[in-house]
Order: C-alpha cells, then structure tokens, then sequence
C-alpha cells in the first residue's frame, strides 16, 4: 500500500473514481482519504488485478518504472529492489525461454537421430522377408567369426583332419554345392571358393573311421523321411505349425510393400570348413562363412541329402545374420534388465526370467527360419528337400528330450521343426526347384 499512496499523492489525489460511499456499517461517515484506502484495498483483493496491473491501467504508469520501485524481502531478512522470480516450469519459461527451446531442441535432434539410426540399421531377411534390426556391422560380424573361428581351430588343433581325408572331401563337395546354391539364390557376385587349410604340422588322426567317411553303403538304413513320412503320428492334420506361420505371413507383407532382402554382407564372405575327429553331433556356420563340422554328425547322419540339410540350415544362419541380430537384442535386453534391478534387485529371478520370456523364444524362431532357408539352398544344391523334416525328427530323437523342454531351450523339438517344414509352402517351393535342378533348368534368385 505505500507505493499506492505514493502514486495517489504523484498524481495530486486527482484518479477518477467512480463510486467512493461511506460504508453501511460505519457509524459516521468517513473521510475522504479513508474512503479511497478502502476503495484501493478492495481492487486490489481482486483476482483478476495486480497492483502493477491495476495502476497501470487506472493511471498510465509506466511498467519499467514501476518495476525499479518494487521490492521484496527474503527469508533472510534481505530486501531485493527487483521483481520476485516465478518458480516452476512457469518462470523457467517466462526466464526468456532460451532453456526451454534449447531442452526441445536437443531433445528433438536425440530422437530424430534415434529414428534415422533405427530405419537405417533395419534390414530385410532373405527369402522370409523379415525385417530386423542389426546394429553390428557385416565387417565386425564377420571378424567376431574368424576370431571364434580361429580359436575353435587352436582348441581342436589335434583333432582336425587333413584336406585329403575321405570324411573332409565328403564334406567339403557337399558345403561347396551349398554355397554355390545359395550365392545364385541371393545373386551374390562374391567368392564362393570354399577353402580349407588345417595346420598339417602337427600330427593327426589317421583315417580309421570308414562308417562315416565314405557316404552311404548299401547296409545303410534309408534316410528317416521316407521311413516315418507315413507315420500317423509325425504329420497330424488336426493340427497347425504355429511355430513357422509367421513366416508365409512375412513373405505375403513383403511382397505387397515391396520389400528386398539386404545380401551385399554375403559378397565379403571368406568361405572355409574344418572337419575336427569328435563325437559330437553337431555342425555351425560362424559369420563370415567359417564352417565347422564334427565327425560324430557323420555317423548319424551317413546320407548326403541329411548332412546337405544340415549344412544349408547352417548356411541359412549366416545368411540371415543371425549372429548380429542376436548380439543387437542382446544390447535391449541387457539394458531391460538392468532397470529390472534397480526396481526389484533380484538377479536371481530377473536373469532367467528374461532368458525365458526374450532370449529363448526368439533364438527358436531363428532355428525355423534357418530351416525353410536350409530346405531351399539344399533343393538348389541338388538334395531332395524331402528328406529334411526327418532330419529334424531324427535329431530330436537323439537328444531324447521331452516335449516340454524345447521351451527352455534354444532349439524347437525335433517333432515342432518336422511338422511345422512339413506343412509349410517352404517344402513345396524347394521340392519344385529341386525338380527343376534334376530336369537341368536352373535356379537363381529363389532367396530374393
């Protein structure tokens, strides 16, 4: 109020005011000077007016002016010739808006820079068309694989058999088919020559094992898909793939928006295998074509249509980039996690909970992409692909493992891939180009 009667006495008492009464409940009648407090005090218990508003339009004043004789005193007892900042989002903006528009800026150029690294880092899968992130790129892939590559080869170095062992030649024809097949099934203009070069200074195994190095003999048993193909219990009509619907589902979205599949990280592959003497039934193509297969998938599988379906499964994962994509979700994963902890602080629970409701699924989902790729690099290659859902259930049967399991595992059940290969357009697409392949047409761009 000093400032008000300040300005009253400026202005010589001379405001127009419109109605100044005494008050009714008065029992005489006030004075003048009174009368105007009162009047003054009033307007300024307004809502809708400030001191600074009111006399800035009942008297002309000037806002700067007035802003030099305002005052307010702190907590502290100190008195501050200036205007009392706003708190909150409103004075940080009222502040002259430079820290707001600086925070919107920033943070628009971080998220515009996250969306153009995400559509950028997208690529299309060959053959399924499935759209999928990989951050890492085809160099640093393909050096991961030699690395690991390279120290498989030192942890197995004694065991390696040499180029001129029967089981390696077997091997090698067959991959070297494989990978000339899927080079023309994604028009690669790469170097498909497929080399192997053990460390032949060191002593190795000799040639002992005649069961598995030769290919089949006439006492071999027929490949497992003509011998449980007629089985009721194999081939269900009741029931539906759930497992590899989404891959028909995938191609039919791609063709109506036009995808094409990203093969230009094939075109840098340095193809080689190794053929190491253990006991293992298992095969792997590591990124960048680095091939290794072990002596004991020989023995279960003696026919070249069964070891052509393995090894174009494993072709099938290179082509894919599986191993980037994995590594890529890894990264989400990880960070999932680690916000888990920091709520729930349970590593004990949020690690396999993550393996089981992120890691796994999608690892199983890749073991079925891989399989309709294998059954069509093999079809190309020369291999009935009709043998390949019987390569499957043949696999599953040698682990020996309950249904149940193939959901805490990296791999469907022998029997989910079989039927679900066997149901699929996959198997009727490869037998044509397998047909075509035996008739002496030839086959390219089937991956595309």
């Amino acid at each position: 109020m000093g400032i008000i009667r300040q300005v009253w006495s400026r202005f010589g008492g001379k405001l127009a005011i419109s109605s100044i009464s005494p008050s009714p409940s008065a029992g005489k009648p006030r004075s003048r000077s009174g009368a105007i407090d009162s009047y003054l005090d009033g307007l300024l218990q307004r809502r809708n007016f400030s001191s600074k508003s009111f006399f800035i339009e009942s008297a002309g004043l000037d806002c700067r002016k007035l802003s030099q004789r305002s005052y307010y005193v702190d907590r502290y007892g100190v008195r501050h010739f200036e205007q009392r900042s706003l708190g909150g989002m409103r004075g940080w903006a009222n502040a002259g808006g430079g820290v707001s528009q600086k925070f919107l800026l920033v943070a628009g150029c971080i998220g515009g820079f996250m969306v153009y690294f995400y559509y950028t880092h997208l690529e299309v899968v060959p053959y399924t068309n499935r759209k999928h992130l990989v951050l890492i790129s085809p160099q640093m892939e393909a050096m991961l694989g030699e690395t690991t590559f390279n120290n498989m080869k030192k942890q197995f170095q004694n065991r390696i058999l040499p180029p001129y062992h029967p089981a390696v030649v077997r091997v090698a024809r067959i991959a070297q088919n494989s990978i000339n097949s899927a080079m023309e099934g994604i028009h690669a203009t790469g170097k498909n020559q497929l080399e192997y070069t053990p460390d032949v200074s060191k002593k190795l195994p000799s040639a002992r094992s005649r069961d598995y190095v030769l290919g089949p003999a006439e006492d071999v048993e027929q490949p497992t898909f003509f011998m449980k193909l007629g089985e009721k219990d194999l081939y269900r009509e009741n029931e539906s793939a759930v497992d590899d619907v989404w891959v028909e589902d995938c191609r039919k979205t791609a063709k109506e928006k036009g995808r094409k599949a990203q093969t230009q990280h094939v075109d840098h592959f340095k193809w080689e295998i190794v053929v190491v003497d253990a006991n293992v039934v298992n095969a792997a193509c590591l990124p960048g074509g680095k091939i290794i297969v072990f002596t004991g998938l020989l023995k279960a599988f003696p026919h070249d249509e069964e070891l052509a379906t393995v090894l174009g499964h494993e072709v099938g994962h290179a082509i894919a980039r599986h191993t980037g994509e994995m590594l890529t979700r890894s990264i989400f994963i990880g960070f999932i996690e680690l916000l888990f902890l920091v709520v729930v602080q349970a590593p004990n629970i949020v690690g396999p909970a993550s393996d089981l409701l992120l890691r796994l699924p999608f690892s199983r989902k890749m073991e079925i992409e891989a399989d309709h790729i294998g059954a069509l690099v093999m079809a190309a290659a020369g291999y009935d692909p009709r043998i390949a859902p019987g390569v499957y259930l043949k696999l599953g049967e040698l682990q020996k493992l309950p249904e149940y399991v193939q959901y805490i595992s990296t791999h469907p059940s022998g029997r989910t891939r079989a039927e679900g290969l066997l149901k699929s357009q996959t198997l009727k697409e490869a037998t044509r180009i397998y047909l075509s392949k035996q008739g002496g047409w030839e086959s390219s761009g089937f991956l595309m």
